[in-house]
């Protein structure tokens, strides 16, 4: 959600700002729409770019975000669409003006204050700060190398399916002779608990399950 109005959020501060300097509210909506026109272009475009890999998934991954990695793109993409329309629109129908008073806005004046006196002083050590931001981003890439992790871990309880196919015509007396073979090798194995077989269409399906706790690999 945050995402989706940030846009429309650059784009009413944009307006907001040229109308101190106009006293027409069309012309601070077209001036203000097209100074950050080609910034919210770009915001835009590098977040679908991150979300598109999610939608050209082709394993398991791929079936669960598919349609989610679509959906951002869609909404991010409709997003811009209304910001450079719909609401410039809106702020020459509706002439808002900034309520100065409110408490949240007193606090961001303060905010914006200290913001202004601090960077002269970080500007002017600009090489400890990019020192800074080179070393914080070194130590992350050390501690995401170090976790191990997967996007969707595969689960496995050390159960197991056979199928065992046979030529047509066969007799059910001796699919069941081969079948139990098989079934009989499974129950003979301390890993399974129980043992599930069903023969059809010239087909044997059985299922091993394992027990309650077993560590076995797949």
């Amino acid at each position: 959600i945050g995402m989706i109005v940030d846009n429309s959020i650059v784009v009413i501060e944009s307006c907001f700002r040229h109308k101190q300097s106009s006293e027409n509210y069309r012309n601070a909506a077209t001036d203000g729409t097209r100074t950050v026109m080609k910034s919210i272009i770009a915001s835009t475009i590098t977040t679908c770019v991150v979300y598109l890999p999610l939608g050209v998934l082709n394993s398991l991954a791929g079936q669960f975000l598919s349609e989610f990695g679509f959906t951002i793109i869609f909404v991010m993409v409709s997003s811009l669409l209304s910001a450079s329309t719909v609401v410039p629109l809106f702020y020459t129908m509706l002439k808002p003006k900034e309520k100065e008073n409110l408490p949240a806005h007193r606090l961001l004046r303060k905010m914006t204050a200290r913001y202004r006196s601090f960077m002269p002083r970080l500007l002017a050590h600009n090489s400890i700060a990019v020192l800074a931001a080179a070393a914080l981003l070194a130590g992350s890439i050390m501690l995401a190398a170090s976790m191990n992790f997967q996007l969707l871990p595969t689960s496995y309880d050390g159960s197991i399916a056979v199928e065992a196919d046979f030529r047509p015509g066969s007799t059910w007396k001796t699919m069941s002779e081969q079948a139990g073979v098989i079934e009989k090798t499974l129950l003979n194995d301390e890993h399974f608990d129980e043992v599930n077989m069903v023969i059809s269409d010239y087909k044997a399906s059985i299922t091993a399950y394992s027990k309650d706790g077993d560590k076995r690999s797949s």
